[in-house]
């Protein structure tokens, strides 16, 4: 009997720890936008052939698609005829 409420009183103790574990955070998407130019506001004409990575809801990097490096689960989406102005 006493080995029945051992078993008892540690496996209530230890449900407490199972059920306060943090949930998993999904991983954020990952586009590789490329569109025709790219407009950054630092220079006065748009970049031609600029790509733009996105993961979430931020921008990761933008440049020529040889400086930016998307990793393999990037999702390419190519918006030709459009200028894309990141950040707006």
């Amino acid at each position: 009997m006493r080995a029945l409420a051992l078993f008892l009183v540690f496996s209530l103790a230890a449900l407490p720890l199972h059920a306060q574990r943090p949930a998993e955070q999904p991983t954020p998407s990952t586009y590789l936008l490329a569109p025709d130019r790219v407009f950054d506001g630092a220079t006065a004409q748009p970049h031609e052939g600029w790509v733009v990575l996105v993961r979430g809801d931020s921008n990761i990097a933008a440049g020529a698609p040889s400086d930016v490096h998307a990793p393999a689960d990037a999702r390419r989406i190519d918006l030709k005829g459009m200028t894309l102005l990141p950040g707006l």
